[in-house]
């Protein structure tokens, strides 16, 4: 139990009168850790008519990750990471375009994701008892940090980003050349989400310290010429 937070988190060491056995030679195996994913994608499409057109694109997924008991020495922590997932569980996009009277073209684009997932810890025990070596030697383990909540449980906001356009074109010289004026907005709503802290370890006095914003609103003007 960490005496910052209170919370609690196992680890294992070795037993008692253990001897770890010296080897000769090392042996290299395939890691049989594997991951099942499942996800459906679903889309729906306006073509361009009656001065409109408009996409929407909607993921809905999860990745676990499995790892078998031969693939680790040490079960520390594996228990919060077997058959967890730690992706977006949902991904959505939309994007449109109108057009106005005299060329004048409006565009939007909408991003809306899954919060990332935050693996939190705690302080650990420190050095602990790792039983002896083939020469009788004590040896130990290092815990700094552990693991206390499944992987997953703790996720950052989920973030939605609006970008907005307007272009205007002018022709001269039948179309020969050209004068694009544009207007853009980017995160027109604001959004402020964090999504990343100094540390993710919940005894730390940096772990609501952040370190990683969504950047704000941003206008831009600009003019592109063809001739």
């Amino acid at each position: 139990t960490d005496p910052v937070t209170g919370l609690s988190a196992p680890y294992y060491i070795t037993c008692t009168g253990c001897v770890r056995p010296a080897g000769l030679a090392s042996i290299t195996m395939t890691n049989p850790a594997y991951q099942v994913y499942h996800g459906v994608d679903l889309t729906l499409t306006k073509r361009f008519s009656n001065r409109w057109q408009a996409n929407i694109a909607v993921t809905l997924q999860t990745n676990p990750s499995y790892l078998p008991d031969y693939t680790y020495t040490n079960p520390t922590g594996i228990a919060f990471s077997d058959g967890k997932s730690t992706n977006a569980r949902y991904l959505i996009k939309a994007s449109g375009a109108y057009q106005l009277p005299f060329d004048i073209m409006l565009a939007g684009n909408l991003n809306i994701n899954d919060g990332a997932t935050r693996i939190l810890s705690i302080n650990g025990p420190g050095s602990v008892y790792g039983g002896v070596t083939s020469t009788g030697a004590a040896s130990t383990i290092s815990y700094g940090t552990l693991s206390f909540e499944d992987n997953g449980t703790t996720r950052f906001k989920s973030t939605e980003l609006l970008d907005l356009s307007a272009q205007k074109v002018f022709n001269f010289r039948g179309g020969k050349n050209r004068v694009k004026l544009m207007f853009d907005a980017f995160n027109v709503f604001n959004t402020n989400t964090i999504t990343a802290y100094s540390s993710n370890n919940r005894s730390s006095s940096l772990f609501t310290s952040p370190t990683t914003i969504v950047p704000p609103r941003v206008f831009r003007i600009g003019a592109q010429i063809n001739f």
